[in-house]
């Protein structure tokens, strides 16, 4: 009885539509790539339900005789529309505050100044082996970040679809993959989906010892570059209602739950009605993180509950070496028996401005929480409380 598909996933993912829908554009522009028209018949006993339409495209919509369209809202969505911009900052002085705009270069220059940062968007073409790499990476950031956050993530339940696709949709040009890479190392990824001169910024994560230097804010940034050079003048960031996408986006639009059913179908408009009730439900249990908390509770009887551990520490300011500096053994920070304290770390790169070259790290021998980080222009004791 019930017929039901993500509108936007099988839009930019698939790049195919519904017999139903004539897509033209979003705006004032037009999409000149054709989408693929999927032959959808209708049947009088069943209800059809085209979820997450988003309400900037421009469409037609071919009504079957005696059959109604309702739409029921369902969530918003965030997106940049470049429209006259020519660089990222004219796009910051027409429609970014001041304060955001100062807060991206600072933490651009921050990063940048502590590591050897390079930015990468692999878009035609990516060898299979660093393919696999990226994507192995970006599932142990995707884990680590939610497991941080104690929530639930479907992109990892649904994780083999998007290594199988991904790869032949980067060949194809209609996805991409972007990469910021501290050395040889990806320290923050997207996966975005391409459909003409539209671009869905669909998954993304970082490295959270990096967490100082707004990874996700310079990943914006840096792909509204490469969106500029490369004619993409939408980038839509999907829905999730996070303050990051409100001070970027200058387009907030809604997405439609399309309801196709026959007149007769006496289900149709009660289901309609449900359904507009069921999404006022679901997005006041998001804004309150009231499902967060029931999944949570749900998976301690599935499975043991996951832990992360916290860091608690102090970056003290020295004007010299301690006397007992004898007692300090210089480490390296690259072996991973020294992992714990990247994120520390890198916290004092960013505070001091200094770079991941330039310093020596020094532990105690008798104390398994004393540090000494020497930099070029500072001198700290890092003293771990608890990890």
């Amino acid at each position: 009885m019930f017929n039901t598909s993500n509108f936007y996933q099988t839009l930019y993912e698939n790049h195919w539509v519904s017999n139903v829908y004539d897509v033209t554009g979003y705006f004032d522009k037009t999409i000149a790539q054709k989408l693929i028209v999927k032959d959808i018949t209708f049947k009088g006993t069943q209800i059809y339900s085209y979820q997450l339409f988003p309400t900037y495209l421009n469409y037609n919509v071919h009504l079957l005789k005696d059959f109604r369209l309702k739409k029921v809202k369902q969530k918003i969505g965030f997106a940049i529309y470049l429209k006259q911009y020519k660089t990222v900052y004219d796009y910051f002085k027409g429609e970014c505050s001041t304060q955001h705009r100062k807060n991206i270069i600072r933490a651009t220059n921050r990063l940048e100044s502590s590591f050897n940062i390079t930015y990468k968007t692999y878009f035609g073409d990516m060898l299979i082996d660093h393919y696999t790499f990226i994507m192995h990476r970006l599932k142990d950031m995707i884990a680590n970040r939610f497991q941080q956050r104690e929530g639930r993530n479907k992109t990892l339940n649904n994780w083999k679809h998007y290594v199988d696709q991904t790869l032949d949709l980067i060949k194809k040009k209609k996805a991409s993959i972007f990469v910021i890479y501290n050395e040889n190392k990806p320290i923050e990824i997207s996966i975005n989906y391409h459909i003409d001169s539209m671009m869905y910024s669909s998954i993304s994560s970082y490295d959270l010892d990096y967490g100082k230097f707004s990874l996700g804010n310079i990943e914006i940034y840096k792909q509204l570059e490469w969106c500029m050079l490369n004619n993409i003048c939408f980038f839509d960031m999907g829905y999730g209602d996070f303050e990051y996408k409100r001070k970027w986006s200058n387009h907030i639009y809604d997405f439609e739950d399309h309801i196709f059913y026959h007149k007769y179908n006496l289900i149709g408009n009660c289901y309609t009605l449900l359904k507009a009730y069921i999404y006022k439900l679901i997005n006041y249990l998001i804004e309150n993180n009231i499902n967060d908390k029931i999944y949570n509770l749900l998976d301690k009887f599935k499975k043991p509950k996951q832990t992360i551990d916290y860091l608690d520490y102090e970056l003290i300011t020295l004007t010299s070496l301690p006397n007992e500096i004898n007692k300090f053994e210089k480490i390296n920070l690259n072996n991973d028996v020294y992992r714990f304290l990247r994120q520390p770390v890198y916290d004092y790169l960013y505070k001091y401005q200094e770079h991941i070259n330039n310093i020596c790290l020094y532990e105690n021998s008798n104390s398994d929480n004393l540090y000494i980080i020497q930099g070029k222009n500072s001198l700290v004791e890092l003293k771990m409380n608890r990890f």
